[in-house]
């Protein structure tokens, strides 16, 4: 387990047992986030059209935007938000 799905789309996958999601406890995840961490696993938060829908950890050899801009030089895959936080706040209002 380590995608965690937020925002658009969470109630679509939190019905979807069938692929392993399921509705998890908000402790539940940050644990998660902190085994992930520990790991050493990159971690991401997905956003399209402009709606953020889930926190990605994986290794770095295996994450899409990672190698997107590493080896295809595609910049705009992977951008640094340091008001993640605050702009997934602000989108819920």
């Amino acid at each position: 387990m380590t995608e965690i799905v937020i925002g658009a789309g969470r109630e679509v996958y939190s019905k979807t047992e069938t692929k392993g999601f399921r509705q998890v406890s908000r402790e539940e995840a940050k644990e998660v986030m902190r085994q992930c961490h520990s790991r050493g696993m990159t971690h991401t938060v997905m956003q399209c059209q402009g709606l953020f829908y889930a926190i990605c950890s994986c290794c770095r050899c295996c994450c899409v935007p990672t190698r997107l801009k590493k080896n295809y030089g595609i910049e705009y895959a992977m951008a640094r938000n340091r008001n993640i936080v605050a702009d997934f706040q602000k989108q819920r209002l």
